[in-house]
């Protein structure tokens, strides 16, 4: 009986909850907050995965945060970071694209396309899947 209520639940779960975007890898920046504020792009996310300076603090949205050593920082799209007194800051930074997630009826959506170069000047980009028949390929 718990086998069959736990199964209920995790097929509800996944039949309900959907998630609204995907990550896509944009771009990698070296930032240096000594030449200004930096404010995440609309549409994008940024994953500090390194900092150069003297301590642990972080400026984001005009609060002081700490962040522990070997741990990642996720900033939403509209975060501002900006240098903390006396403090000199470069950062590293993986930024990613949200992409909405097209759906029907619950199951994702893939284009298809005669081939790889019709899917590259229909706007897809490497990485991204598409179908030609009932073959999944990816755009390379």
């Amino acid at each position: 009986m718990k086998k069959l209520i736990t199964l209920a639940l995790i097929l509800c779960a996944t039949t309900f909850i959907q998630a609204q975007n995907n990550l896509e890898f944009s771009r990698i920046l070296l930032i240096d907050l000594l030449d200004g504020p930096q404010t995440v792009p609309t549409g994008t996310v940024w994953k500090i995965v390194a900092k150069a300076g003297p301590d642990n603090r972080w400026t984001i949205n005009d609060r002081l945060w700490y962040k522990e050593v070997g741990t990642d920082i996720w900033l939403p799209e509209g975060t501002t970071l900006t240098q903390t007194p006396n403090i000199a800051t470069r950062l590293s930074v993986i930024e990613f694209s949200t992409v909405p997630i097209e759906n029907s009826g619950g199951t994702a959506v893939v284009p298809e396309h005669a081939d790889n170069a019709a899917a590259l000047s229909a706007g897809l980009t490497i990485g991204n899947f598409y179908r030609t028949g009932d073959f999944l390929k990816v755009v390379h």
